[in-house]
């Protein structure tokens, strides 16, 4: 097998810390994987990987290495017994090759980074196609054909597909090298992904690929012909743009429909992402692609089983995510899936509740509310803890007690002790959720919190909500970020967006909004209709939008977009936004209304008359 890099060599970093970007040997990989990239850069920490299939002798480890990715280049922080003949092993200091790396990446025009021994530097490849499609793969030969016939559907061309078969039985690999060739590559490997740790199959893939865009696709899953182009043409409109996703079809064991999902649930902005996906993880990996800097600047999947999960949580806030309201692949769900079948979405449920309370525990406070970065008023934070905390009590309680006592640090308050108590009897202590109502100076308070959770009542319990404070600041730091800062849908927050279809029979009503539009002139960047396609195309839509809008002048004016829309309940629930279906005058006049109050134009009476 040959090795990644053309002829060079892998290069695997082995030592503690080697998979921890906060670690010195961690900070070195990311460095190295920012210059050489993903695909020529490795990590091992042999403590990280305690529990799963690679938790042998290094020696085992390097040689089950060798074995999938070709030879090796190791550089370790401690000599290495008996490395297998086909691995180079050279000893560093993590602090030392950390500093050489930072001062040779400077010199980005080489292309070259030599490591301490000189006489092998590495060099860097050129990075093409445009997206690596990444399909992990094992026990789906079943379904393997229509995942990759799909990709090769595609009505994007610039792509390249990487399939990786992590120990099948069942012919997958078979059925995957049929398709081998300049596009597609398959890689094999003993099972990993059955022992929980999907993040080393998912890091495989990406040190395998070698596109600027990542797009996921699950082994079993389809992609529509469509998804590369609708997300391809996401990025290239916003340069900050780090992960997209979008909805998907869903479908059965035996490819027939069952509706749509992954609905995002709640209308997120790049200052809200961070919190949001704590409470609710909206991205179905399936459906996203990332790019690439994204991982160079944040490293690879950590956290085994929900290794995606993990990936949202340290991203969102980080980097912008776009949220495509439309099909872009079909999800099987199916009893043998690994994170659809009964046992298996047991499992996955578990274990992201265990990465979500692990990353509260970890996670400051302004991380989940960038807008409160600088407010010094304790009374604000200690509302924040406790508005994440209430989102957080019925799905992860133990996410729930950790904000709970960070509000009472910030600012005691006798009700918050309430919610810390339920927090508690939630995860099935009731000693200590009693325990907890005893330091409430409310006598009658405790006495009724108690009553309610001695008899399992916790809707009974009174619990702690924020007031108009937090929502005060929350909105002055919004206003204060700038107009930099966009919602889900790629639009700017300074932007109020009313999603409108038009059936057909009221398009003789849409007078009153074309002078509505004529009166938001010199106001193009406070408002904007968003017409909905609803499964016509959009190049039609668009041309029946500019027919109905005729002889009005709007140039200047609030804008008038067309977006693809697969169904209107696929669109966040969002209370600031008007949504919906025009069908009558009356309809056409709340839309008209609408769009002058987000302009700032005033709301006189129509002009009876165009242009």
């Amino acid at each position: 097998m040959s090795g990644p890099v053309g002829g060079d060599r892998f290069l695997l970093v082995v030592g503690g810390g080697a998979e921890d970007p906060r670690a010195p040997l961690g900070a070195a990989v990311l460095k190295l994987q920012e210059v050489l990239g993903l695909g020529a850069v490795g990590g091992f920490d042999s403590a990280a990987a305690a529990g799963s299939c690679l938790s042998g002798e290094v020696s085992e480890v390097l040689s089950w290495w060798s074995e999938a990715v070709g030879p090796l280049r190791v550089l370790t922080e401690v000599p290495l017994e008996d490395p297998p003949g086909q691995a180079e092993v050279t000893v560093v200091a993590a602090d030392d090759l950390l500093h050489q790396l930072e001062v040779q990446a400077r010199d980005s025009a080489s292309q070259v980074v030599r490591t301490p021994d000189a006489a092998h530097p590495l060099r860097v490849r050129e990075r093409s196609p445009r997206v690596s499609v990444l399909i992990p793969v094992h026990d789906q030969a079943r379904y393997l054909d229509e995942t990759i016939t799909s990709v090769l559907q595609q009505d994007y061309d610039d792509y390249e597909v990487v399939v990786l078969d992590d120990g099948s039985a069942d012919g997958s690999l078979s059925v995957a090298r049929k398709y081998e060739s300049a596009r597609v590559s398959v890689m094999t490997q003993p099972n990993i992904g059955r022992t929980g740790r999907l993040d080393l199959v998912f890091n495989r893939l990406l040190a395998a690929s070698r596109g600027e865009l990542l797009a996921w696709l699950g082994g079993d899953d389809a992609m529509l012909p469509h998804r590369l182009s609708a997300q391809v043409e996401a990025f290239d409109a916003d340069p900050e743009l780090g992960v997209c996703h979008g909805a998907a079809e869903i479908m059965d064991a035996s490819s027939r429909p069952g509706g749509l999902s992954w609905h995002l649930p709640a209308a997120y902005t790049d200052l809200s992402a961070a919190r949001e996906v704590v409470a609710h993880n909206f991205v179905g990996h399936p459906s996203a692609t990332v790019r690439r800097s994204v991982h160079d600047r944040l490293g690879g999947f950590e956290q085994g089983l929900v290794c995606d999960y993990h990936f949202w949580l340290k991203s969102a806030g980080r980097v912008r995510f776009r949220y495509l309201p439309r099909g872009l692949v079909r999800y099987r769900v199916h009893a043998a899936g690994l994170s659809t079948s009964e046992s298996g979405l047991t499992r996955t449920t578990r274990e992201a509740e265990r990465v979500r309370t692990e990353w509260v525990a970890t996670s400051d406070l302004p991380s989940f509310f960038p807008e409160l970065h600088g407010n010094r008023n304790p009374r604000v934070w200690r509302e924040a803890a406790l508005a994440l905390g209430n989102r957080l009590l019925t799905t992860s309680p133990a996410a729930a007690e950790h904000l709970y006592l960070r509000a009472r640090e910030l600012d005691p308050v006798d009700g918050d002790v309430v919610n810390l108590a339920v927090s508690r009897a939630l995860q099935g202590d009731l000693d200590a959720a009693l325990d907890a109502l005893r330091g409430i100076d409310d006598l009658d308070l405790a006495a009724r919190a108690g009553a309610a959770l001695r008899a399992g009542s916790v809707d009974a319990a009174d619990l702690s909500s924020p007031g108009l404070l937090l929502e005060r600041a929350l909105a002055d730091g919004t206003s204060a970020a700038g107009p930099g800062v966009r919602r889900w849908d790629g639009t700017p927050l300074t932007t109020a967006t009313a999603y409108a279809a038009v059936v057909a029979e009221a398009r003789h009503h849409l007078g009153v909004v074309g002078a509505a539009l004529q009166r938001t002139r010199g106001h193009r960047e406070l408002a904007r209709w968003t017409v909905p396609t609803l499964g016509r195309p959009d190049h039609e839509v668009w041309e029946q939008t500019c027919a109905d809008l005729a002889g009005w002048d709007l140039a200047d004016a609030a804008e008038v977009a067309v977006e693809v829309v697969d169904d209107l309940g696929l669109l966040p629930p969002d209370g600031s936004r008007l949504q919906g279906m025009l069908r009558t005058g009356d309809d056409a006049a709340v839309l008209a209304s609408w769009l002058a109050r987000a302009a700032g134009a005033g709301s006189g009476p129509a002009d009876p008359h165009r242009g």
